[in-house]
Formats: structure tokens, C-alpha cells, sequence
């Protein structure tokens, strides 16, 4: 797969607190990681114990690249993006359809 890649993490947590603060510390890390273009948290309006996390990187290298890495591993399990199949962890990857 070439191109970018969007992650998407669906999540669900009893503490809104402390995910969200898990959220920012590990967002702010992010920022140096090479390949990462964009994160966001979003939180469901009708569940308020549902999240989507979403991130967006350069290409599927870059995101395997950071999952291999050490400071995948230091992200909170509630945020981590698992290395394993798509979607059988609650998440899946996703590339454009076609040019916007």
C-alpha cells in the first residue's frame, strides 16, 4: 500500500477524564513522529463513552514504522493502535477512494 493511510481506533472508556488526558499527553509525543500528519479524538454526542480516534500518516510504512518503535509501546492500551489484523482490535485502515 502506497499512498497516505488513515487509522481508524473506535474506543470506549468509562473515565472521559482519563483517556482524553491520555489523549494530550500522547498527542503532543506524536508530533516528532516522522510519517504522522494529523490526530484528532473525537467523542460520540449520543455515547459519551465512545471515542473515535483518528490519525492520518504519510503511508503504511510510516505507520508500521511507529508501531514497531518504542514509543508505541508506551502508549496507554486504551490508545493504542493494535499491530494485528484491521478491525479485529476495533479499528481499521483506510486510504482514499479516489482524488478530492
Amino acid at each position: 500500500m502506497t499512498g497516505p493511510i488513515q487509522v481508524l481506533l473506535f474506543r470506549t472508556h468509562p473515565d472521559p477524564d482519563e483517556l482524553e488526558r491520555a489523549y494530550r499527553v500522547v498527542s503532543a509525543g506524536l508530533r516528532a513522529v516522522p510519517g504522522l500528519l494529523s490526530d484528532e479524538l473525537l467523542r460520540s454526542v449520543s455515547e459519551p463513552d465512545e471515542y473515535l480516534l483518528s490519525s492520518r500518516w504519510e503511508s503504511l510504512d510510516a505507520l508500521r514504522s511507529w508501531q514497531g518503535g518504542e514509543q508505541h509501546d508506551r502508549v496507554p492500551l486504551p490508545l493504542r493502535v493494535p499491530s494485528g489484523r484491521p478491525l479485529a482490535g476495533g479499528y481499521g485502515l483506510y486510504q482514499p477512494a479516489s482524488p478530492g
